[in-house]
């Protein structure tokens, strides 16, 4: 179950099948049900039903290393530290050397960074 309140546009989620989806859109539903969001798919060039799901049965993806690097980021050091991230950005040209213990899911790391920079990471 994803909180509503941390979708953003261009955050990756599992739909409840497991596949990953990028937010392309999001729609509030105003009936008190779960936040509706997905992914605009396209064959030949033209925008086609698209991939969708609902926060209450979608799921956050766990940060890994391997979703770091898929991000652009570089580990900085051979032992990581629990609940600390030291990461260097090969595109951004920063370190981040910190200790975040809330950061365990891709969308709240996309999230922090765009907080952080004014940029979207995707």
């Amino acid at each position: 179950m994803i909180n509503v309140s941390e979708i953003r546009l261009g955050n990756y989620y599992q739909d409840r099948g497991g596949k990953i989806l990028r937010v392309d859109f999001v729609e509030y539903l105003e009936s008190g049900r779960s936040t509706k969001f997905g992914e605009k798919m396209y064959l030949n060039d033209e925008e086609v039903h698209p991939m969708t799901e609902y926060s209450d049965c979608a799921n956050p993806i766990e940060l890994t290393k391997e979703w770091l690097i898929k991000l652009g980021f570089k580990p900085f050091c051979k032992d990581f530290q629990k609940n600390s991230i030291i990461i260097h950005s090969r595109k951004r040209g920063y370190v981040i050397n910190t200790k975040i213990p809330i950061v365990k899911y891709v969308h709240q790391l996309q999230n922090i960074y765009f907080a952080l920079r004014g940029e979207e990471l995707s």
